[in-house]
């Protein structure tokens, strides 16, 4: 896509939120998540608004499929911040219009119906680089979530599985509905190498424990597995028994202070994943 064909799509876009004063923002988003053009107010955020509006996009084009329609040509949300719009100008790329009112009222639908009719000549239809993976990787994330599976990845010292009751913790766990446990002793196949049980484990859960000791602090396995962890997005929450060992960048993490006379540590680890996203500070 050139810049000249760049300059007339940013054009066209505003246009459509200057004639139409309820239409707060709009953009040109392709599928995997990216903006193309976009006309944003400030504080609004473009990667988020991409990022968002692809995953809605995604989400609506696998739907249709599930119930076995061809495509779709639009779809309109109501939410609390107001009115979303998203239009279907090819399989790669797709208008997105936030508006103060309904959209189907007015001259919003029909100018956005207009715009994309004019989009469709100046928007490439084939041989693009767009990869939807990490926003499939999300959808089914959040689809895991809602089914409530709790896949929990043990990371500690093997020096510590004793003073961590390690597998006993993991039998308890495992008690509760739709919970699996994957720990060192019990997961590590016979023969497997190290760093590939490690990229299994961390990539196979959606709930990391990191067993946070002086030990494992020395430990460069735990490390890799933690920062592995990190980089992927998932829960992580942090068993101590000295917040002070938890690194400052660590803190923003969910914290449980290990008391090994504490009998409900499980109950703990289940409410922390329970109330992840309510996160603003650690527990103790």
């Amino acid at each position: 896509m050139n810049q000249e064909n760049l300059n007339e799509i940013e054009a066209r876009i505003k246009n459509l939120v200057e004639v139409i004063p309820e239409i707060r923002y709009a953009a040109i988003c392709s599928t995997d998540g990216k903006v193309i053009a976009s006309v944003l107010p400030e504080g609004v955020d473009e990667d988020r608004v991409g990022f968002m509006s692809g995953v809605n996009v995604l989400s609506t084009i696998k739907l249709v499929k599930k119930i076995e329609l061809d495509s779709f040509n639009s779809c309109l949300i109501r939410t609390e911040f107001g009115y979303f719009g998203f239009w279907m100008i090819n399989q790669f790329f797709f208008l997105m219009i936030n508006s103060t009112r309904d959209i189907k009222l007015g001259l919003i639908y029909t100018d956005a119906n207009r715009t994309i009719a004019i989009l469709k000549s100046m928007l490439p239809s084939k041989n693009v680089d767009v990869h939807p993976g990490i926003l499939e990787k999300k959808l089914n994330d959040l689809a895991e979530e809602f089914r409530g599976e709790k896949r929990i990845f043990f990371s500690y010292a093997q020096v510590d599985s004793e003073y961590f009751n390690i597998p006993k913790l993991a039998t308890e766990l495992e008690l509760y509905p739709k919970t699996e446990v994957m720990f060192f002793q019990k997961s590590k196949q016979t023969g497997e190498d190290v760093l590939d049980y490690m990229q299994r484990g961390v990539e196979w859960c959606n709930i990391f424990i990191w067993f946070n000791s002086l030990n494992s602090l020395k430990s460069y396995a735990v490390f890799k597995e933690y920062k592995m962890a990190e980089f992927l997005g998932k829960r992580i929450i942090i068993i101590t028994n000295d917040f002070n060992t938890v690194t400052l960048s660590a803190r923003v993490c969910w914290l449980i202070h290990y008391d090994p006379t504490n009998g409900d540590i499980a109950e703990e680890i289940l409410d922390a994943i329970e109330n992840y996203e309510t996160l603003q500070h650690p527990i103790g």
